[in-house]
């Protein structure tokens, strides 16, 4: 029997190695994620970088150490628990769904496989935590010839493990699907977000499907078409949960280059609105990219030249935009992080050093720590 080997070199296993079927097999671009959520003042934002040998390596803000783990999983999502416990997944070579725990301590807990279908090796999978601590992770799957890709979704507890995977399927008349977003709400209703051409006239849809703990998958809902057209997908880490209401709220480019923002909840789709900004550029990393804030969403995004530029969405029903602010910076990469309200921005510049950003006291360099820029590579972070 085939044993899911940890995504690092064959015959080296960890104590903490969970083993199940299938063989994983290493995968190598640079890609950077960052954990972001509301916690508490004593706990700091965390990064997460994949160099190109495959490597994942985790940074805090407020630490100097670059501390990888002994693992290859590609493009790489995180999310933080309201301990700081930080929360990396991706995807290996073969297809497989991996995850690992960047502690507090500045230690990983080791590389954890739930086995199941084979996934697309080309995004990130999502994840978020809910408030019992328990870890969701969407992905997209790569199906054989002739059969429609759809999303799944599972779930993981520390204490006792991965859940099965639950099969989403995708919204009517959607293909091309492109990766998942996902968030979780205060009250651990999960929302996950397909996006992908219409078969009817080709034009981009975003869908966004509703789980509820207990009760299962309660289908998905096409938003309006209110901005025609949209780009190709909203971009990784485009979904961010309210951060009081059972509601998330999701940004998206226009064929124009514009940012808009749209707020989804168990009352369907509200309006479409917009803040003025031209923000692509296919060469670099683009956004907008969300983070919860205090009764906001945080937003960053950055312009044609590579400038960061913020802003914030109040919450509620109406359109909440401020003004979109530079932020004195250029970048090929980034993901940003909401700490009591506060905006931190992880990235990478073209000279490949690795800076921190943050509202409260702007920019500070981390150092190259080895880490080689590639400006073909994109930036995922999970914005819960």
């Amino acid at each position: 029997m085939d044993l899911c080997r940890p995504p690092w070199r064959r015959n080296q296993f960890p104590d903490s190695f969970t083993k199940v079927k299938s063989m994983c097999i290493r995968l190598c671009p640079l890609f950077l994620s960052i954990a972001l959520c509301r916690l508490t003042a004593q706990v700091a934002p965390v990064a997460a970088v994949t160099d190109h040998s495959g490597v994942v390596h985790a940074f805090k803000f407020s630490s100097s150490l670059l501390v990888p783990a002994d693992g290859m999983v590609g493009i790489a999502s995180a999310a933080q628990n309201s301990q700081g416990d930080t929360y990396v997944t991706g995807v290996a070579g073969d297809g497989t769904v991996w995850l690992n725990i960047f502690r507090v301590s500045e230690s990983w807990s080791g590389w954890v496989c739930p086995g199941g279908p084979t996934f697309r090796t080309t995004v990130s999978p999502a994840i978020a935590i809910a408030p019992d601590g328990t870890a969701w992770i969407a992905a997209l799957d790569a199906p054989p010839q002739g059969v429609k890709p759809q999303y799944w979704l599972i779930d993981y507890v520390p204490a006792q493990g991965f859940g099965s995977w639950v099969p989403l399927g995708t919204a009517a008349f959607q293909t091309s699907l492109h990766e998942p977003l996902l968030a979780v709400t205060k009250v651990g209703t999960v929302y996950v977000l397909g996006s992908g051409n219409s078969r009817e006239d080709n034009i981009e849809m975003i869908s966004i499907g509703t789980y509820i703990p207990g009760n299962g998958f309660t289908g998905w809902s096409v938003a309006r078409r209110s901005i025609v057209p949209f780009v190709p997908f909203p971009g990784p880490n485009a979904l961010a949960a309210a951060s009081v209401e059972d509601a998330v709220y999701v940004a998206s480019l226009d064929s124009s280059s514009a940012i808009w923002m749209a707020r989804f909840s168990a009352s369907g789709w509200g309006n479409w609105y917009t803040a003025p900004g031209v923000f692509t550029n296919q060469n670099k990393d683009f956004g907008p990219k969300l983070a919860t804030g205090n009764g906001r969403i945080l937003a960053a995004s950055l312009d044609p030249n590579g400038g960061v530029w913020v802003n914030s969405f109040m919450e509620g029903a109406n359109n909440g935009w401020g003004t979109w602010t530079y932020a004195n910076g250029i970048l090929e990469h980034f993901a940003v992080a909401a700490v009591q309200d506060e905006l931190y921005i992880a990235g990478q510049s073209s000279d490949s050093v690795l800076w921190w950003y943050s509202s409260a006291s702007g920019w500070r360099p981390y150092g190259q720590a080895s880490i080689t820029h590639n400006s073909s590579n994109l930036v995922t972070a999970a914005p819960h």
